[in-house]
């Protein structure tokens, strides 16, 4: 163990000489200096460490709080999403799956309405009947293709009618119970030109 001794450093003073009589001299006084142990400057290190490593994780903390609620929140949003959507797909079997050029499409509880320059797949529309036996009014034009229009008013799906390049049409079908009525818009390939209303009275 290595210590440091205080080192003596001469000064003018009061002594005694060999005589036994005090007179003015150089006496070697004790200059105070630092006293201290390879020991003790290693438990200050230690300790210096330690109150660094504490700073760092204060600092740190926080941040990784935010990270993980950030993290927990996304997983929820998507989670959620995906609940959704299986909730509006899922429950009727139907789900939209097209591609178009100018595609308008309006879509309320009692009217429905799909026009588009240009269409390939299938649209979903959802609407509702308010009592038993209501009626559903449907027009459509086509330019050019072929769509063969369904709707399911209690869990089958069938046919409302065919439409093909060139041609028009115009009727109406009875809904015999009230609850949500799906029209369901199936082209035959790529089609052009379409318009098509429905309507609930």
């Amino acid at each position: 163990m290595l210590v440091f001794e205080r080192e003596k450093v001469p000064k003018e003073g009061i002594g005694t000489n060999k005589k036994g009589k005090k007179e003015k001299m150089l006496v070697l006084e004790k200059k105070r200096g630092k006293k201290r142990t390879m020991e003790k400057r290693a438990m200050e290190k230690r300790a210096m460490e330690k109150r660094a490593m504490e700073t760092t994780v204060k600092e740190t903390k926080p941040c990784k709080k935010r990270s993980w609620k950030r993290k927990w929140l996304t997983r929820m949003v998507v989670a959620l999403l995906a609940v959704l959507c299986l909730g509006l797909a899922g429950c009727s079997g139907y789900s939209s799956s097209f591609t178009a050029t100018i595609l308008i499409s309006s879509n309320t509880p009692d009217s429905s309405s799909v026009e588009f320059s240009t269409l390939k797949g299938t649209k979903v529309l959802q609407m509702k009947t308010k009592k038993d036996g209501a009626k559903l009014e449907y027009s459509g034009k086509l330019d050019k293709g072929s769509i063969t229009v369904y709707y399911d008013e209690d869990g089958t799906k069938k046919e409302l009618f065919s439409i093909s390049e060139g041609e028009a049409v115009e009727e109406n079908v009875t809904i015999s119970r009230k609850g949500t009525v799906y029209v369901i818009i199936e082209t035959d390939g790529k089609c052009e030109g379409g318009r098509f209303t429905f309507k609930i009275k």
